[in-house]
């Protein structure tokens, strides 16, 4: 557990992630598109990141990763993440953290979401509306 605590102190959000995975990767753009610029440590590149996945999963971590701690305290999986946004609470908890500064939904609103409220009701819905987004702004003939 030492381990965990070294890798998240004085870091306002931290995101424990392995290259391939790709729930590692939605979590990371959801965090991203408050303005947060989250550590990122990815634990399969790690020399020491068996030890670092132990701890993961003796914390409650199944899959180990994502897992996300915000403001040096564990919030958990993709799920809860995700959960909380949902819930319209991780833009609070990255305010409390001091990850970001500012927050209005009305500064997203309909870009990340197909409801326009600005808020992605799952992680998938923050993925298709992001190559929505990226596929509207490609000139005709180009695929994202």
């Amino acid at each position: 557990m030492d381990v965990l605590t070294t890798l998240t102190a004085d870091k306002p959000v931290v995101i424990f992630s392995k290259s391939t995975c790709c729930m590692s990767h939605t979590v990371k753009a959801l965090i991203c598109s408050f303005g947060a610029n989250p550590s990122v440590i990815e634990v399969d590149k790690m020399a020491s990141g068996h030890q670092v996945e132990r701890a993961l999963i003796q914390l409650g971590c199944r899959p180990s990763v994502p897992a996300v701690f915000i403001g040096q305290q564990f919030i958990g999986g993709a799920d809860e993440v995700i959960k909380l946004n949902v819930q319209n609470k991780l833009a609070q908890l990255l305010l409390r953290a001091k990850a970001i500064f500012i927050w209005s939904r009305s500064c997203c609103r309909g870009i990340h979401s197909p409801t326009g409220t600005g808020m992605p009701r799952t992680g998938l819905a923050l993925v298709l509306c992001s190559i929505l987004v990226l596929d509207s702004h490609m000139p005709r003939g180009l695929t994202a």
